[in-house]
């Protein structure tokens, strides 16, 4: 069974990115596979997970190219888009 879960707000600096990335860690921790996509503009998600920032997302958005070569595995075992 796939769950998707949007985690979102207007207002700046309320911990969005802090409950995305710990609650992917976390799922990982007991066996559940994640794909995380960083829609922030700062890639802060992708900064906490400790990658580079690529344009693979916002390439995928404008042209419609697939998402499948821009998902990274990160050393914490959350994949990364």
């Amino acid at each position: 069974m796939t769950i998707r879960t949007c985690i979102a707000s207007q207002r700046g600096g309320v911990g969005k990115t802090s409950l995305a990335v710990n609650l992917a860690r976390s799922l990982v921790e007991v066996g559940q596979t994640v794909l995380l996509v960083d829609t922030d503009p700062q890639a802060s998600a992708t900064w906490w997970l400790g990658q580079d920032v690529s344009r693979a997302l916002a390439e995928a958005l404008a042209d419609g190219s697939p998402l499948e070569p821009g998902v990274v595995s990160t050393t914490s075992g959350v994949a990364l888009v």
